[in-house]
């Protein structure tokens, strides 16, 4: 396992890496608070349905996506709190459906191997994004440094970042994948503090993840702000990159709940996250009441 002191701190290039120092920093999760994972998702999972002929084992693609997704819940439930490792669940994710619907167990293991890097593949050129995300970067890096922390798998949150066009507005990135800590493990928090050379009281996490993102973060001494769209249930979230919404885990007290990236904003009337100003190295953010 790696120690996160053995990651090397540099940003790829493609990254803005126009830190300033001083100023309070601002962390999004990627999949689903960002980068618009539930449709790009549906999207891949449903051209493979079709190229790998897939109706051989499921009368219909909604069939498959069902078999696919409450495999796929349970294994990043378990990956996200450090149960299983990254190559169980890529591997297993496929494995396990076509196992249960009567693929033979050689192939089974075979196509699961392809279909993995096929719908990673397919992922990283997908550019699609949760509305408003570059409009909320863009408000947000001349008072704020910009970092992305995510769980997902550095070979393919990379390709994400760079085909939607959100990477020239980051200025650090913290993928769980590179040093094999994931949220909620206060370490992983701690590591991006020491590689962006902050604190924890001047970081605030932006996430869809009540589990992962929110008490992650709270119980690392950052604050954070719980991203929940418009259309889902404000009493039920996505505790993992899936389809299916689990019941919500109680947020901390104190934590705001916005129902759309438009709602942060810097300098206008709203409720403030935190006093002082960017100006002094403190987190100000206005959180608009998401109705």
């Amino acid at each position: 396992m790696k120690k996160p002191d053995d990651v090397a701190g540099n940003a790829p290039a493609l990254f803005a890496g126009e830190r300033l120092a001083g100023r309070p920093w601002v962390w999004f999760d990627l999949d689903d608070t960002l980068w618009n994972f539930h449709d790009n998702s549906l999207v891949a999972l449903g051209q493979i349905y079709g190229l790998y002929a897939l109706d051989r084992f499921w009368p219909g693609e909604q069939a498959w996506l069902d078999s696919y997704h409450a495999v796929n819940d349970e294994l990043w439930h378990l990956y996200s709190h450090g149960a299983i490792t990254r190559d169980v669940l890529r591997t297993e994710r496929f494995r396990r459906p076509l196992a249960e619907a009567g693929c033979d167990a050689a192939e089974a293991q075979e196509m699961a191997a392809r279909l993995d890097g096929v719908y990673l593949g397919m992922l990283a050129q997908m550019s699609g994004t949760v509305p408003g995300a570059h409009e909320v970067l863009r408000r947000l890096r001349p008072f704020y440094n910009i970092g992305i922390l995510s769980n997902g798998f550095a070979e393919v949150q990379y390709g994400k970042m760079a085909t939607a066009g959100l990477s020239p507005l980051i200025d650090c990135v913290v993928l769980s994948d590179e040093i094999e800590v994931n949220k909620p493990d206060p370490r992983i928090f701690d590591y991006a503090c020491r590689k962006a050379g902050t604190e924890p009281g001047s970081c605030l996490l932006v996430g869809d993840n009540p589990d992962t993102d929110i008490c992650g973060a709270v119980g690392a001494g950052w604050k954070a702000v719980f991203f929940c769209p418009k259309g889902r249930d404000a009493d039920t979230a996505r505790t993992d990159k899936s389809e299916t919404p689990s019941p919500r885990h109680s947020l901390p007290e104190g934590v705001k709940t916005v129902r759309s990236l438009d709602h942060i904003v810097v300098g206008e009337d709203g409720e403030s996250e935190a006093g002082g100003g960017p100006e002094n190295g403190l987190l100000c953010l206005n959180i608009k009441k998401s109705t």
